[in-house]
């Protein structure tokens, strides 16, 4: 099928892991009524392991024709991005899944030509940017965002939670986790765009339970949120997290896509002193976030009279963690943070923002939009600030729960995006404002 949206901003997409790729695949051959046949694509070292070698075995396409028995299985390409180029197992499966050259693909053992054009070829990749570009040109690509918390419990009620059970050789008249359980799991212990995490935690409850009944408790469970501290400890994310880091001038939440797939938050934090204008950048921040840092203060120098601070008597240190990527859809929250460390005006600490910043104060669209409005919701945030420029994926791609449970405001320029950011200015005047 065509591809779900596209890839935007110049980059190349990323699926978070745990959201369905090998098992949507497997489904893909449920399907059609066809055999599942597997290869890992991280094993595939060098062209042997795909082409097979003269004289000593077939390669581990052949092998895993022969496992299912029949010429036209769904063939899943599992981790396609680990591949490694420079031992030539990507020539191997180009040749596999080409449909004019997959019709005599050759392996080296047998010294035949295997017809593999009734094979359907499914490849799942975290990273599509790694995957090999000739591979990457013969493939229809379709990006799967990661899951809402209704959807989460879905899973897990119609999903996981049965599986663990008969796993743990437990039956649900012996124990049950109640949905606000799940619900809390999922916000105290496994914030993530997929469901591994949650997979993990759940089964950490089985084995509590089943360690219970081995000590002679038989009695019938039902685990609630308040018993959760005792099966899976402290909580990983405690829900005051966001409010406790902000409140204050000088700090903005962002969003971000994580290298991994997937979208989470990132606080912006800038404090200043007296000095000669000297920027001070700390942090997670790759070089091209760096450089947007260093676009956004040069906007804000030329535009300094409108907000009535003068950065160029002030020494700036701006710092960004908890953000796993490099890009520059955090300029919109230097931005904010930099103009409140330097107004004493707090930032919103209940609304969260991506966009690119230009030097003349335009905000740009930026990618990974679901992802990152998964990421807000996870985190409690009522609303997001995004670039006018995606409104229309918003709009047309993005599922009717996700909108209804974060806010969407839209702006084009930096000045509308601290209207809506920025808190009433206080009576204090922090050091960088002129009097």
């Amino acid at each position: 099928g065509s591809s779900r949206r596209n890839v935007g901003s110049g980059q190349y997409g990323t699926v978070s892991p745990g959201v369905g790729k090998s098992s949507l695949a497997r489904l893909v051959a449920g399907a059609f009524g066809r055999p599942c046949a597997w290869v890992d694509c991280g094993a595939l070292g060098s062209a042997e392991a795909a082409h097979g070698s003269r004289g000593e075995r077939p390669g581990r396409i052949v092998e895993e024709l022969r496992r299912v028995g029949v010429r036209n299985p769904v063939f899943v390409l599992d981790e396609v991005d680990r591949l490694d180029e420079s031992g030539g197992a990507s020539a191997a499966l180009i040749e596999a899944v080409d449909p004019l050259r997959g019709a005599a693909f050759c392996d080296r053992y047998l010294d035949l030509p295997i017809d593999l054009s009734e094979a359907l070829f499914v490849a799942t990749a975290s990273r599509l940017g790694s995957v090999p570009s000739a591979l990457r040109e013969r493939m229809r690509v379709v990006e799967l965002p990661g899951y809402t918390e209704a959807e989460k419990r879905v899973i897990a009620a119609r999903g996981l939670l049965p599986g663990l059970l008969r796993l743990h050789g437990l039956t649900a008249d012996e124990v049950e986790v109640t949905d606000e359980a799940v619900g809390a799991v999922i916000r105290g212990y496994t914030w993530e765009a997929g469901v591994w995490r949650l997979a993990a935690a759940l089964g950490e409850v089985c084995v509590r339970v089943v360690r219970r009944r081995a000590e002679g408790d038989e009695s019938r469970v039902v685990v609630a949120p308040e018993q959760l501290a005792g099966l899976l400890g402290a909580l990983v994310y405690p829900a005051s997290e966001v409010a406790g880091r902000t409140g204050r001038p000088g700090v903005a939440v962002g969003l971000c896509r994580t290298t991994v797939g997937g979208g989470e938050v990132l606080f912006v934090e800038v404090t200043t002193m007296a000095g000669g204008g000297a920027l001070t950048l700390t942090g997670r921040q790759g070089e091209v976030m760096q450089e947007s840092a260093r676009g956004v203060l040069s906007w804000l120098r030329v535009n300094a009279g409108r907000y009535g601070v003068d950065p160029g008597k002030t020494d700036i240190h701006l710092h960004v963690d908890e953000g796993p990527a490099d890009g520059a859809s955090a300029g919109v929250a230097m931005a904010a943070a930099l103009v409140s460390a330097l107004t004493g005006r707090v930032v919103r600490g209940d609304v969260a923002m991506t966009g690119a910043v230009t030097l003349s104060g335009q905000v740009l669209r930026v990618g990974g939009i679901e992802e990152k409005l998964l990421a807000a919701h996870r985190g409690g945030l009522a609303g997001v600030i995004l670039p006018r420029g995606n409104q229309k994926e918003v709009d047309e791609e993005l599922g009717e729960e996700l909108r209804r449970a974060v806010e969407v405001h839209y702006v084009t320029r930096v000045d509308e995006l601290l209207e809506l950011a920025l808190e009433p200015a206080s009576s204090a005047a922090p050091s960088g404002r002129v009097s």
